[in-house]
Protein backbone atom coordinates (compact mmCIF):
# COMPACT_ATOMS: atom_id res chain seq x y z
CA UNK A 1 0.00 0.00 0.00
CA UNK A 2 1.45 3.60 -1.12
CA UNK A 3 2.19 5.66 2.03
CA UNK A 4 1.31 9.37 2.77
CA UNK A 5 3.47 10.72 5.82
CA UNK A 6 3.22 13.50 7.97
CA UNK A 7 5.31 14.70 10.46
CA UNK A 8 4.50 16.80 13.72
CA UNK A 9 6.34 17.68 16.93
CA UNK A 10 6.29 20.30 19.68
CA UNK A 11 3.68 22.18 21.11
CA UNK A 12 2.63 25.19 18.61
CA UNK A 13 -1.31 24.17 18.10
CA UNK A 14 -0.80 25.86 14.43
CA UNK A 15 0.70 23.03 13.50
CA UNK A 16 -2.25 21.34 14.48
CA UNK A 17 -4.66 23.38 12.69
CA UNK A 18 -2.11 22.68 9.48
CA UNK A 19 -2.76 19.15 9.48
CA UNK A 20 -6.72 19.15 10.28
CA UNK A 21 -6.56 21.45 6.96
CA UNK A 22 -4.20 19.22 4.94
CA UNK A 23 -5.87 15.66 5.99
CA UNK A 24 -9.12 17.12 5.10
CA UNK A 25 -8.01 18.20 1.87
CA UNK A 26 -6.44 14.42 1.48
CA UNK A 27 -9.53 12.88 1.99
CA UNK A 28 -11.47 14.70 -0.52
CA UNK A 29 -9.21 13.57 -3.47
CA UNK A 30 -7.73 10.34 -2.16
CA UNK A 31 -9.56 7.57 -4.90
CA UNK A 32 -7.63 4.43 -3.95
CA UNK A 33 -6.61 2.72 -0.55
CA UNK A 34 -3.80 4.75 0.73
CA UNK A 35 -2.21 4.60 4.56
CA UNK A 36 -1.57 7.87 6.20
CA UNK A 37 0.84 7.76 8.40
CA UNK A 38 1.31 10.69 11.37
CA UNK A 39 4.73 10.56 12.75
CA UNK A 40 5.08 12.17 15.74
CA UNK A 41 5.20 12.15 19.44
CA UNK A 42 2.17 10.51 22.05
CA UNK A 43 1.61 14.39 22.98
CA UNK A 44 0.93 14.83 19.60
CA UNK A 45 -1.51 12.20 18.49
CA UNK A 46 -4.65 12.88 16.70
CA UNK A 47 -7.44 10.31 17.32
CA UNK A 48 -9.82 12.41 15.86
CA UNK A 49 -8.44 12.42 12.19
CA UNK A 50 -8.56 9.50 9.68
CA UNK A 51 -4.66 8.58 10.24
CA UNK A 52 -1.95 5.80 11.63
CA UNK A 53 0.13 6.64 14.06
CA UNK A 54 4.06 6.15 14.30
CA UNK A 55 5.44 7.68 17.26
CA UNK A 56 8.92 8.41 18.22
CA UNK A 57 10.59 9.14 21.65
CA UNK A 58 11.90 12.27 23.16
CA UNK A 59 15.56 10.98 22.61
CA UNK A 60 14.99 9.89 19.18
CA UNK A 61 13.86 13.63 18.16
CA UNK A 62 17.04 15.11 20.14
CA UNK A 63 18.86 12.77 18.08
CA UNK A 64 17.10 13.72 14.67
CA UNK A 65 17.46 17.72 15.57
CA UNK A 66 21.11 17.47 16.25
CA UNK A 67 19.86 18.39 19.89
CA UNK A 68 17.58 21.08 18.48
CA UNK A 69 19.64 22.74 16.99
CA UNK A 70 18.19 22.25 13.19
CA UNK A 71 14.76 21.05 13.36
CA UNK A 72 14.08 20.50 9.50
CA UNK A 73 17.21 17.59 9.93
CA UNK A 74 14.13 15.19 11.59
CA UNK A 75 12.24 15.19 8.00
CA UNK A 76 14.84 12.94 6.49
CA UNK A 77 15.03 11.05 9.78
CA UNK A 78 11.56 10.61 9.55
CA UNK A 79 11.65 9.42 6.62
CA UNK A 80 14.24 6.43 7.44
CA UNK A 81 11.90 5.51 10.34
CA UNK A 82 8.85 5.15 7.87
CA UNK A 83 10.80 3.32 4.90
CA UNK A 84 12.00 0.78 7.84
CA UNK A 85 8.38 0.64 9.09
CA UNK A 86 6.89 -0.19 5.73
CA UNK A 87 10.13 -1.10 3.24
CA UNK A 88 8.08 -1.93 0.39
CA UNK A 89 5.86 0.93 0.04
CA UNK A 90 5.88 3.91 -2.10
CA UNK A 91 6.25 7.24 -0.02
CA UNK A 92 5.18 10.11 -0.23
CA UNK A 93 6.09 12.70 2.59
CA UNK A 94 4.41 16.57 2.75
CA UNK A 95 4.52 19.14 5.07
CA UNK A 96 1.60 19.94 7.22
CA UNK A 97 0.99 23.75 5.32
CA UNK A 98 -0.32 21.71 2.30
CA UNK A 99 -3.65 21.85 0.93
CA UNK A 100 -4.38 18.98 -1.45
CA UNK A 101 -5.62 20.04 -4.80
CA UNK A 102 -6.24 16.80 -6.97
CA UNK A 103 -6.06 12.79 -6.18
CA UNK A 104 -2.17 11.92 -4.58
CA UNK A 105 -2.79 8.44 -7.01
CA UNK A 106 -1.36 11.57 -10.13
CA UNK A 107 2.08 11.29 -8.32
CA UNK A 108 1.90 7.64 -6.67
CA UNK A 109 1.68 6.25 -10.32
CA UNK A 110 4.46 7.81 -11.70
CA UNK A 111 7.06 7.11 -8.71
CA UNK A 112 9.07 4.39 -9.77
CA UNK A 113 13.53 3.24 -9.63
CA UNK A 114 13.91 6.40 -11.79
CA UNK A 115 11.26 8.61 -11.24
CA UNK A 116 10.74 10.82 -8.15
CA UNK A 117 8.91 14.33 -7.29
CA UNK A 118 9.81 17.03 -5.01
CA UNK A 119 6.75 20.00 -4.55
CA UNK A 120 8.66 22.51 -7.09
CA UNK A 121 11.79 24.02 -8.68
CA UNK A 122 13.47 26.73 -6.73
CA UNK A 123 15.82 27.60 -9.44
CA UNK A 124 20.05 27.44 -9.16
CA UNK A 125 21.16 28.08 -5.70
CA UNK A 126 23.31 30.32 -6.86
CA UNK A 127 20.00 32.56 -7.00
CA UNK A 128 19.38 32.59 -3.51
CA UNK A 129 20.98 35.01 -1.12
CA UNK A 130 21.28 33.04 1.60
CA UNK A 131 23.25 30.53 -0.31
CA UNK A 132 26.16 32.64 -1.38
CA UNK A 133 28.72 31.67 1.60
CA UNK A 134 28.15 27.78 0.21
CA UNK A 135 28.63 28.89 -3.06
CA UNK A 136 31.23 31.38 -2.41
CA UNK A 137 33.02 28.17 0.00
CA UNK A 138 32.79 26.06 -2.70
CA UNK A 139 30.28 23.60 -1.10
CA UNK A 140 27.84 23.54 -3.69
CA UNK A 141 27.84 24.64 -7.29
CA UNK A 142 26.25 27.87 -7.82
CA UNK A 143 24.35 26.47 -10.97
CA UNK A 144 22.61 23.07 -8.91
CA UNK A 145 19.06 23.30 -8.42
CA UNK A 146 17.38 23.36 -5.34
CA UNK A 147 13.76 21.58 -4.97
CA UNK A 148 11.56 22.60 -2.44
CA UNK A 149 10.88 19.68 0.38
CA UNK A 150 7.08 20.28 1.10
CA UNK A 151 6.63 16.95 -0.56
CA UNK A 152 9.17 14.23 -1.09
CA UNK A 153 7.88 11.47 -2.93
CA UNK A 154 10.16 8.58 -3.36
CA UNK A 155 10.28 4.71 -4.20
CA UNK A 156 12.29 2.15 -1.81
CA UNK A 157 14.40 1.87 -3.76
CA UNK A 158 15.66 5.07 -2.86
CA UNK A 159 16.66 4.44 0.49
CA UNK A 160 20.41 4.62 0.02
CA UNK A 161 19.84 7.70 -1.98
CA UNK A 162 18.13 9.47 1.62
CA UNK A 163 20.73 8.50 3.58
CA UNK A 164 23.52 10.21 1.36
CA UNK A 165 21.07 13.09 1.43
CA UNK A 166 21.70 12.85 5.35
CA UNK A 167 24.85 13.12 5.01
CA UNK A 168 25.40 16.03 2.39
CA UNK A 169 22.85 18.16 5.01
CA UNK A 170 25.29 17.38 8.04
CA UNK A 171 28.39 18.13 5.50
CA UNK A 172 26.62 21.42 4.17
CA UNK A 173 25.02 22.20 7.44
CA UNK A 174 28.98 22.40 9.29
CA UNK A 175 29.96 24.47 7.05
CA UNK A 176 27.50 27.25 6.96
CA UNK A 177 24.05 27.32 9.12
CA UNK A 178 21.62 27.30 5.89
CA UNK A 179 17.58 26.83 7.18
CA UNK A 180 17.39 25.04 3.47
CA UNK A 181 20.18 22.79 3.28
CA UNK A 182 17.61 19.88 3.93
CA UNK A 183 15.67 20.32 0.63
CA UNK A 184 19.02 20.86 -0.57
CA UNK A 185 20.32 17.42 0.47
CA UNK A 186 17.52 15.97 -0.67
CA UNK A 187 17.39 17.85 -4.37
CA UNK A 188 21.01 16.53 -4.75
CA UNK A 189 21.36 13.17 -3.90
CA UNK A 190 17.62 12.38 -5.78
CA UNK A 191 19.24 14.30 -8.71
CA UNK A 192 21.77 11.60 -8.93
CA UNK A 193 19.52 8.36 -9.46
CA UNK A 194 16.34 9.72 -10.63
CA UNK A 195 14.78 12.63 -12.33
CA UNK A 196 12.72 14.98 -9.89
CA UNK A 197 9.12 15.96 -10.94
CA UNK A 198 7.17 19.02 -10.02
CA UNK A 199 4.32 17.96 -7.57
CA UNK A 200 2.86 21.82 -7.44
CA UNK A 201 0.04 20.50 -9.47
CA UNK A 202 -1.63 18.47 -7.22
CA UNK A 203 -0.43 19.91 -4.15
CA UNK A 204 -0.27 23.66 -2.88
CA UNK A 205 2.13 24.62 -0.31
CA UNK A 206 1.48 27.71 1.40
CA UNK A 207 4.10 30.27 3.99
CA UNK A 208 4.85 33.57 4.55
CA UNK A 209 2.34 36.04 5.06
CA UNK A 210 -0.61 33.83 2.83
CA UNK A 211 -0.16 31.21 5.98
CA UNK A 212 -2.41 33.73 8.46
CA UNK A 213 -5.43 33.54 6.22
CA UNK A 214 -5.32 29.47 5.58
CA UNK A 215 -4.95 28.91 9.23
CA UNK A 216 -8.24 30.97 9.91
CA UNK A 217 -9.94 29.74 7.40
CA UNK A 218 -9.32 25.84 8.64
CA UNK A 219 -9.98 27.23 11.97
CA UNK A 220 -13.48 28.53 10.63
CA UNK A 221 -14.02 24.76 9.07
CA UNK A 222 -13.21 23.02 11.98
CA UNK A 223 -13.60 24.38 15.23
CA UNK A 224 -11.28 23.44 18.12
CA UNK A 225 -9.49 21.85 15.99
CA UNK A 226 -11.58 18.44 15.66
CA UNK A 227 -11.92 16.54 11.77
CA UNK A 228 -15.31 15.70 11.23
CA UNK A 229 -17.02 14.36 8.15
CA UNK A 230 -19.80 16.92 8.81
CA UNK A 231 -17.19 19.78 8.68
CA UNK A 232 -15.00 18.46 6.21
CA UNK A 233 -18.34 19.05 3.69
CA UNK A 234 -17.99 22.63 4.60
CA UNK A 235 -13.93 23.00 3.78
CA UNK A 236 -14.14 25.50 1.15
CA UNK A 237 -12.12 24.53 -1.85
CA UNK A 238 -10.63 27.78 -2.31
CA UNK A 239 -8.17 29.09 0.64
CA UNK A 240 -5.65 31.79 0.88
CA UNK A 241 -5.56 35.03 0.14
CA UNK A 242 -8.89 36.77 0.66
CA UNK A 243 -9.61 38.84 -2.57
CA UNK A 244 -8.50 42.71 -2.16
CA UNK A 245 -11.08 45.56 -3.38
CA UNK A 246 -10.15 46.76 -6.89
CA UNK A 247 -10.16 50.14 -5.55
CA UNK A 248 -7.63 49.77 -2.66
CA UNK A 249 -5.47 48.04 -5.11
CA UNK A 250 -5.22 51.20 -7.13
CA UNK A 251 -5.09 53.49 -4.31
CA UNK A 252 -2.15 51.36 -2.92
CA UNK A 253 -0.02 51.29 -5.77
CA UNK A 254 -1.09 55.34 -6.09
CA UNK A 255 0.07 56.28 -2.80
CA UNK A 256 3.33 54.41 -3.33
CA UNK A 257 4.11 55.63 -6.58
CA UNK A 258 3.38 59.42 -5.27
CA UNK A 259 5.66 58.84 -2.09
CA UNK A 260 8.71 57.05 -4.29
CA UNK A 261 8.03 54.47 -1.97
CA UNK A 262 8.91 50.44 -2.38
CA UNK A 263 6.13 47.13 -3.50
CA UNK A 264 7.12 46.09 -0.05
CA UNK A 265 5.31 49.43 0.94
CA UNK A 266 2.64 48.98 -1.23
CA UNK A 267 1.40 45.76 0.15
CA UNK A 268 1.78 47.01 3.75
CA UNK A 269 -0.83 49.78 2.55
CA UNK A 270 -2.94 47.68 0.67
CA UNK A 271 -2.94 45.25 3.84
CA UNK A 272 -4.19 47.92 5.78
CA UNK A 273 -6.90 49.22 3.65
CA UNK A 274 -8.15 45.51 3.57
CA UNK A 275 -8.22 45.80 7.58
CA UNK A 276 -9.86 48.37 7.43
CA UNK A 277 -12.68 46.97 4.13
CA UNK A 278 -12.99 43.18 5.47
CA UNK A 279 -13.87 42.38 8.41
CA UNK A 280 -13.65 38.78 8.57
CA UNK A 281 -10.08 38.90 7.90
CA UNK A 282 -9.72 42.55 9.61
CA UNK A 283 -7.28 41.24 12.12
CA UNK A 284 -5.14 39.00 9.65
CA UNK A 285 -4.76 41.66 7.25
CA UNK A 286 -3.85 44.08 9.84
CA UNK A 287 -1.15 41.86 11.30
CA UNK A 288 0.12 41.27 7.40
CA UNK A 289 0.72 45.17 7.61
CA UNK A 290 2.52 45.40 10.45
CA UNK A 291 4.35 42.28 9.76
CA UNK A 292 5.82 43.56 6.32
CA UNK A 293 6.32 47.18 7.87
CA UNK A 294 8.87 45.21 10.16
CA UNK A 295 10.21 42.97 7.92
CA UNK A 296 10.72 45.26 4.95
CA UNK A 297 11.98 47.83 7.35
CA UNK A 298 9.77 50.36 5.47
CA UNK A 299 10.25 54.16 6.44
CA UNK A 300 8.21 55.65 9.52
CA UNK A 301 6.08 57.56 7.19
CA UNK A 302 4.03 54.27 7.20
CA UNK A 303 3.40 53.57 10.74
CA UNK A 304 2.63 57.45 11.27
CA UNK A 305 -0.43 56.83 8.64
CA UNK A 306 -1.47 53.23 9.33
CA UNK A 307 0.85 52.02 12.30
CA UNK A 308 -2.25 53.13 15.15
CA UNK A 309 -5.08 51.89 13.38
CA UNK A 310 -3.58 48.56 12.91
CA UNK A 311 -2.21 47.85 16.35
CA UNK A 312 -5.78 48.75 17.64
CA UNK A 313 -7.26 45.84 15.25
CA UNK A 314 -4.28 43.26 16.13
CA UNK A 315 -4.93 44.02 20.19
Amino acid sequence: MDTIVYLLYGTNPMYHTELTGSVASLVKHLTTPTRVLLVCDEHNMRPDLPVEHLLFTAEELSKWTSGGTYNHESKIHAMLKVMGAFPTSKIVFVDTDTIWLDDPYKIFASISHTSTYMHMDEGEVGTHGLWQGLVTKGAVGAQEHMWNSGLVGLHPIHRAAVERALQTLRQLYAVEHVFSVEQFAYSRELAKVSTIHAADHVLKHYWGYERRFVHQQISEAFRYRLFSPVANDRFAPSFGFPRTNKIDVILAKLEALVLRESSEYRFAVLAARSALRNPRFSRAWAQVSLDVAKNAKLSPRFLSRYGAVMQVITA
